[in-house]
Formats: C-alpha cells, structure tokens, sequence
C-alpha cells in the first residue's frame, strides 16, 4: 500500500490491547468525534508548559484492570501527532480515589501534594496522521486498589516546537471531568479552564492471569436476509490470553431474539498468547426480525473478557456487515482514484434495486459498484456502474434502476471514488479484521485487489438491497431542519413517496407524528405509483403542523402501505429546533444565570459558560460567558447567539453589555457584534461596524494590562460596560445579535450583563390635581416606563406659563418606576398655574400632559368682587362687570384643572352668559382674561 496513495483516518481503537506479558487497559474510552489539542501536551509553543488533572471512574477502570493491580506503565492514546516530534520532560502523579466526579481542586500545589509522583522523566509527542499511543515505563509503580484514579500531568517542552498541534481521543460524559492550563513561559498555578475533555489514558499491567480465554472477536452481518442470505456462517476469534496452555476450550455460540441457535465448538490445545478462528455450524433462520449473537468461553481468572455479543437483524432484502448506524470514521484515497467493497452472498438469483451508503463528510464524487466473484472469492468482472453522484455526509440511498440481475454466489458492492480528494466511505472498527471481505485497488477500475486484512481494521458501512413485491419509503421530506423556525410559525411538512417494490400501487398513506404524538393523517398519495416512480404528499390545513412554543420537535413522516414487506425504509425523521417567539417586552437583560434561549455556534469549545466575578458592584461571583482564546488555537472562531428581538416600536433601539478582557502578551483576540435579520441564517457586521475590537485596535479591547495567567476576572474593576447603537436595524422584526469571537491564542475575554433597550427618556403621566387652596394644591404622575435607564429623578414642574420643564420651579419625589405625589405650597391665590409631571434618566427628561390649576381666593362663591358678578340662572351661567370687558375670554375649568368651556369676549361687553346645560353639579374654576388683566374664582353649579 502507497502511502501517499491510501489515506486512512482510524478514529476508534479497542480499548483493551493485548500482549503476553503487558495488558493494557485505556480508561475512559474514546468517545466517537472527541478530540482535543488541549487535553495534553500537544507539542506547540503555546504548549511549552501544560498541567492538567482529571478523574479516571472506578466504573471505567474495573473492567480492564483486577482489584489489588500494580500498574507499571502509563500513556495517552492520540488522535494524531504532531507535525514535528516535540520533546520534554512529563511528570505524572495518581492517586486513588472513590469520587465519582471531579473533585481535586485547581490549584496545582495543593491538588499534586497527596498524590504519588509516579513517572518524571522524557516524553515525546510525535509525528503521526494516524491515531497512534504513547506509553512511558513507570519510576514507581502504582497499586490499583479498584476505586478510581485521580491522574494528575506536568509537561515541560523544549525547542524545537510543532506548527501543527497533536489531539488527543478524549471522553466527554463527565461534565467538567478535567482541568487544565498551559503557558508558553511558566508551569501555570492555576489549572483554571475546566473542561469534559478528559484524554483518553492507557494503563500497563503485569498479566496476572494464568487461565485467561479470550473472545477477541466475534464475525457476523449486522443485517442477514433470508432464505437467499442462507446459511450464515458466524465466526470468532477465541485467544489464551494467560500463560498456561488451554486444553479442550469449548466456545459456545448462542442466537436469541426472532430465531434461536446454539452451536459449541471444542478448541482442543490453545497455547498462551495465540488466537484461533473458529467458525460456527451454519445458521439458517426462517424468522424476521432483531436477533442477539453471543460467543462465549468458561469462567477462568479474568471473566471480563469470556463473552462478546453483536447485533443481526434478520430481513427479506438487505445485507449489511454495520453494527448499528454510528461510523468509526472514513476512508478514501489521497490524491488518486479507486474502488472500495465487500463481499455478500445469495443462494438464488436476485434483483437489486438499492444500495444504501454512508459518508463521514460529503462533497465529494462517487458510484457504486457491483462485482461478480472469482473462484477464489475475490472481486471480478464489473457488473455495473451508477451515475455519478455528489456524497453527503450520512447515509445516501443508491437507487438502481432498471435493477441489476445478480447470479447466484458470491459478489462485491462498494464505492468508486471518481475524484482524487478522500470519498470518506463510512467504516467502523473491526479488529482483527475479518479476512477475504474487504478489498480496495487503486487506481478505480483497477484490476489489482488488496486484502484489508489483516492491517487495516475497516469494516465497510454498505447496504446493498434486493428488490420486494412490494416495497414503499419515504425518500425524501421536509423542509429541511437546516431551516430555523420560530414558535407559531406553521412548517409546512411533505413526504416524497418512492415504490421501491416491482407490484404498482395505486395508494400509498402517510401519516407524520410529533414528539410521539398521536399520528396525523393520513394523506395519500395522488397518482398509481409504478416500480421506481415517485410522488409527493403535502400536509396541509387541519394536517399541517405549526409548533406552539420554541423548543426540540421530532417528525416522523412515515408509509402505512398494507402489506409492505419491508417497513425498516418507511419513516423519514426530521428534528426541527424551533426558536421562541421574538422577544417584544424591553428592557431585555441577560445576566447568564440561566442561558436559555441562547445559542452558539461555530467551534463549539471557544464559548463557555462559567463564574467570574461580577461587574454589579453588590454581586461577588456570577455566572458569565467567556471566549476561551486562552486555550484555544489561532484563528477558532466561534458566535454566541442570542434569541430573537422584535424591535418594532423602539425609536432607538441600543445593546449594552460588560466587558472584561486581558491578553496572553501580544496576541490579538478579537471580539465583534454582528447580527442576523433572517433568523440566524446569515450574520453580518452591520454598515458601518457596530463593533468591532482587538487587543491592538484604537480604542483596545483590553480592560486589564496582559497577563499569562488563564484569565478569570477578579474584581468589579476589571469590566467594562460597552454600548451599542442598533438604530440602523430599527423596525426589525427578527433581530439576532451574535457576539463573535475570533482566537489569536490569547486569553480569554469574558461578557456579561447584556441588555437590549430603547434608549429614550421616561414615559410619564401628570395625575390631576387635589386639596386646591388658595396657596396650595396636590397632584404627582406616575413613570410608566422608565426608558433607555434608570429614573434616578421624579417629581412634578410648574410655572405661571404654559410648558414647564425641570428649569421650572419643580418638587423631587423619589426615583424608579410607578406612581408618586407631589404638594405645591407656597401660591399665589387667584392664580393659574400650569403643571407637569417628570422623570429623569441617563438620556433626558420626560414629561407628562400638562394640567391647568387655578388656586382659589377668599370668599368668592356666588358674589361680587373686584367689579365682578358671578350668578347662576338655570342652566346659564352669567358674568357681569361694571367696567367693560377688554378683548379676552372666559375659561371654565372642572376641580381636576381640566378645561370644559370657553368663550371669546369682546372689547364693551358688560355681561357674558354660558351655556352649561350638560355640565354637573359641583366645584368649577373660572378664569377671566380682559386684556391684560387676569381673574379666577370659585364657582359651585347647581
């Protein structure tokens, strides 16, 4: 195999490595996906000092490793190496432990003090594409007592440094199960960044076994169709794994489920440290259905590892060597073209119609293949060719049309990888690998076959499938779950129907559930649906589905053809992350207590929730949010994502938040505000930038001088508040605003307190006014609403003139949100005064309507004074002066100060009369303007 032609990217390795006199357990296992550079020494500058301190469970390590157990050798398991091997001095320290979570501490003395140094000596990372493990001989060995280990590591790294970080195979079902730090210029004190990271560790023992048989491996199809699948050989691998010779070692094989089976077999000599393949009467069902293939040895010294258990579903068309659906990684060429397949067998010539196959990542181009079988039982004669299709990551269905007559005996299925970048045909981890199975040549249409076994430990993910009576499925549906959704919002489903089987259907019913629900439907298909012909569904009107509030909703859309012969094809599932209703009610604010309804996206390990302290003056420590730029490497990028904001009614829409940041020495971090009116489908910067921040930008994002230190803020004083104006997205219905953080490897930068206002000044309202007097009178208001901030001022303003504002006489009473009263001494009587309540907050001041108040004088009721006659006839209202009216008019107003009547007078006149028939009984104020001269008094209505 060339090298530089064959790229294989191996993701999962078993966790129990065997040799004679060494067994290695690696405790906790590889958590399919999880890597990280940051779990161990990864051979970079950034790397040159690195300490970290994780848990090892009991639940993970009794399995591999007997109670009472020296260990004498340790290591890590990488995904891959580095570019440039990197050398230094590791040191690790264990300590056994019955806590089930991490609880040791941060703090690096403290937590190193009573654990047992047990490795100080050379270490190197190396250079390695594939997954590969670096174990270290012990100084001092440690006895595993059958609890967990608390497993502590100090890296100190010398130049020549990597570019290219090594990762490690991590585990990430113990939350915050690891801490760490690292430096490029001291051993950190501090192990400050949390993390559910925990690498992958490798535990060295002394075989303490003498009788020790092993089921290594046990070899079926995952998915068997019958009767033409018939008969079924199983097959395993059975090793003496102890160190006296096994005589008569009977493997047993038991089938439970749809069918059951039970073949032994005798192993007459084994001796210690060799495997033997040893295959099972044939097996040859007639039920459907979920089967559960078991192979075990005797109970001996170590019975963790007698018995091995796989899955087969037994079916009417379809093959398969897959256990489950989850890939270990994928496999394709570098820079060349080839073919990959696997071997199945029928005992009666059949149709195929379908190939189903998967990918770990899409894009690339690709066919499926069909071989005939040689004699031998290698691949043959090209049989057929599919078009050229583009991959998707996932499983990607092959339709076959017209289907493919297959003679009867061996065959091959795969993938042609047409281009020259990595296909990344699916495979899981199958070790040893099952021999005459798997088979690659290079370049695609080469003639030339290779074994994968018994180096290459890929078990192929490919599902050819013979063509039923009848057979229908759902293809295809929608909308996609790419689309986001907010609550209310109807999602208009469909269901694309595909007859798979050779009969035609005339109709075919779809019904959908949700979240389990009770099925919806049925809606049935339209048109008499051929072989191979397609149709499509849509569920409308009292069949559509619109979600009720934000959260997970599972669809399953699925067939209920009566008499379909394969069911396993007739759901299609989609899972749809509806957003909540946009947020309308403001002022927003977010203190990241809880972090619901916010999300992130990106590198999903750059933003992390955490506890800082906070930048309220009367709170210590907080929750918050930090962009990791400590630990992670340059260029990461990563957004965290609020909810939706409906600013519709906002005049002046702006984003406040506290910011707290410090770089590593000169490394330029970055943090930018960018948002999305299309629901988090596209961001953008805004026009001009709404923020945009660096260590070395003008002004710096920095609030604290850089330090090397994993940056945890400290004190109220390290923060920030920044503000940001949103008056350019005004009006916006969907707003999302995503603070983006981009990793110079820095440190990290932490956000808090986020709120989205209005900044306006106070809404307020003037209360009427009570208790007038000659000198005096009640009213106040109430602040509604207090604005963009905080009303730190309220009272009420008046003046002898209309519109007063605060330059105005005005009284204080109080500040915040709701009503309050106001008392005006000190008047002149007789006197019309205008009034208006306020508030005030950082932007201005806000006032409420104005009200008029005249205050009273002694002794005016139905009388005369200064020249003046006020009387009542009926429902006439009369004023009679003895010195005639100059121009002017003449005001009624009710005791609340509101105006009810008015009249015009003109020069001469000596008597006015008012007509005030629907007016009421009771107190009433009446003002007179003659010229320049001005006039109030009391007058009671009868």
């Amino acid at each position: 195999m060339k090298k530089t032609v064959l790229l294989f990217a191996l993701f999962c390795v078993p966790f129990l490595l065997f040799s004679q006199a060494i067994l290695t357990h690696m405790a906790p296992t590889y958590t399919s996906g999880a890597t990280s550079g940051n779990s161990g020494p990864n051979g970079t500058s950034s790397h040159t000092y690195m300490r970290g301190s994780t848990i090892v469970l009991a639940s993970e390590l009794i399995t591999g490793i007997p109670t009472n157990t020296t260990i004498t050798k340790f290591g890590f398991m990488l995904n891959a190496g580095a570019n440039t091997a990197a050398t230094g001095n590791l040191k690790v320290y264990l300590l056994n432990t019955t806590s089930t979570t991490y609880a040791n501490g941060s703090d690096w003395a403290t937590l190193s003090a009573g654990m047992t140094l047990v490795y100080d000596g050379a270490y190197t990372v190396p250079v390695s594409t594939t997954p590969i493990g670096v174990d270290v001989t012990l100084n001092t060995p440690f006895l595993y007592t059958g609890d967990g280990i608390y497993v502590a590591y100090q890296w100190s790294g010398s130049a020549p440094f990597a570019t290219t970080a090594a990762s490690y195979q991590c585990n990430v079902s113990l939350t915050n199960g690891l801490v760490r730090s690292n430096s490029s210029t001291a051993l950190p004190a501090t192990l400050a960044t949390a993390s559910s990271y925990r690498p992958c560790i490798r535990f060295g023992f002394n075989n303490p076994y003498t009788n020790d048989g092993v089921v290594l491996q046990v070899y079926t199809l995952g998915k068997l169709p019958i009767p033409f699948g018939n008969p079924h050989a199983i097959q395993a691998y059975i090793k003496n794994q102890g160190s006296d010779t096994l005589f008569s070692l009977p493997a047993t094989l038991n089938v439970t489920g749809a069918q059951t089976f039970t073949n032994v077999k005798t192993i007459d000599t084994l001796l210690p440290g060799v495997s033997k393949l040893v295959t099972f009467d044939n097996f040859n069902p007639t039920n459907i259905g979920a089967n559960t293939v078991t192979v075990s040895v005797p109970s001996d010294q170590n019975n963790i590892n007698n018995t091995m258990t796989k899955s087969l579903e037994t079916n009417l068309n379809t093959y398969s060597y897959a256990q489950g659906t989850t890939p270990a990684g994928g496999v394709g060429f570098n820079s060349a073209t080839g073919d990959f397949v696997a071997k199945f067998t029928t005992t009666t010539s059949q149709a195929m119609n379908q190939v189903d196959v998967r990918f770990s990542t899409g894009g690339q181009p690709f066919q499926i293949g069909i071989w005939s079988a040689t004699v031998t039982g290698t691949p043959d004669a090209l049989l057929y060719t599919s078009p050229t299709y583009t991959s998707t990551a996932g499983a990607y269905t092959v339709l076959i049309d017209p289907p493919v007559i297959i003679p009867a005996g061996s065959f091959f299925v795969g993938v042609r990888q047409t281009g020259t970048t990595n296909v990344s045909f699916s495979y899981q981890t199958e070790n040893p690998i099952r021999p005459n199975c798997f088979f690659y040549a290079s370049p695609s249409g080469g003639t030339v076959w290779t074994d994968f076994a018994p180096a290459n430990a890929f078990r192929f993910m490919i599902e050819p499938k013979f063509a039923l009576a009848n057979d229908v499925s759902i293809s295809a549906g929608g909308p996609s779950s790419d689309i986001v959704y907010v609550a209310g919002q109807p999602i208009n489903l469909y269901a694309t129907v595909i007859n798979y089987g050779m009969n035609a259907q005339t109709t075919v019913p779809v019904k959908y559930s949700v979240n389990g629900g009770t099925p919806v439907g049925p809606v049935n298909t339209t048109v008499s649906l051929s072989s191979n012909d397609t149709n499509t569904v849509f569920f409308t009107g009292t069949n559509g589905f619109t979600p009720p509030s934000g959260g997970i909703y599972t669809v399953k859309i699925f067939t209920q053809l009566t008499g379909d012969q394969n069911v396993a094809n007739d759901t299609l599932t989609i899972v749809y992350n509806v957003l909540p209703e946009p947020i309308t009610t403001y002022p927003y604010v977010q203190n990241f207590n809880t972090i619901e309804g916010w999300t992130t996206s990106g590198a999903s390990n750059l933003w992390v929730y955490a506890s800082a302290h906070s930048p309220i003056e009367a709170v210590a420590i907080d929750s918050a949010m930090f962009a990791d730029f400590f630990s992670t490497t340059a260029g990461t990028t990563g957004m965290l994502r609020s909810p939706i904001f409906n600013l519709t009614g906002l005049t002046n829409p702006k984003l406040d938040f506290y910011v707290a940041y410090r770089t590593y020495a000169t490394e330029d971090d970055s943090l930018q505000i960018w948002v999305s009116t299309d629901l988090g489908v596209t961001f953008v910067p805004g026009s001009p930038n709404l923020y945009k921040k660096s260590y070395s930008s003008n002004p710096s994002l920095s609030t604290m001088d850089p330090n090397i230190a994993d940056y945890v803020p400290a004190n109220t004083t390290d923060w920030r508040l920044e503000s940001v104006d949103l008056s350019q997205f005004i009006g916006a219905t969907s707003l999302m605003i995503g603070f983006k953080g981009i990793s110079a490897n820095g440190n990290n930068c932490w956000i808090d307190q986020v709120k989205v206002y209005d900044n306006i000044t106070p809404i307020v309202t003037t209360t009427a006014a009570t208790a007038i007097t000659q000198n005096s009178f009640e009213t106040g208001g109430n602040v509604i609403s207090e604005g963009g901030t905080s009303v730190t001022q309220r009272g009420v303003c008046y003046s002898t003139s209309e519109n007063p504002t605060i330059l105005d006489p005005h009284t204080t009473d109080g500040a915040g949100v709701g009503s309050f009263t106001s008392t005006l001494s000190s008047l002149t009587q007789n006197t019309i005064y205008y009034v208006k309540a306020y508030a005030t907050n950082s932007v201005g001041t806000g006032y409420g309507d104005q009200i008029v108040v005249t205050t009273l004088i002694d002794g005016i009721d139905e009388a005369t004074n200064q020249g003046v006659k006020i009387y009542q006839m009926d429902k006439i209202l009369v004023v009679e002066t003895i010195i005639p009216f100059e121009d002017g008019s003449l005001t009624l107003y009710d005791v609340n100060g509101k105006l009810v009547k008015s009249l015009s007078v003109t020069a001469g006149q000596t008597k006015i009369s008012m007509n005030i028939d629907e007016l009421v009984h009771g107190l009433y104020l009446i003002n007179i303007n003659s010229g320049s001269q001005k006039m109030g008094y009391k007058v009671i209505l009868k």
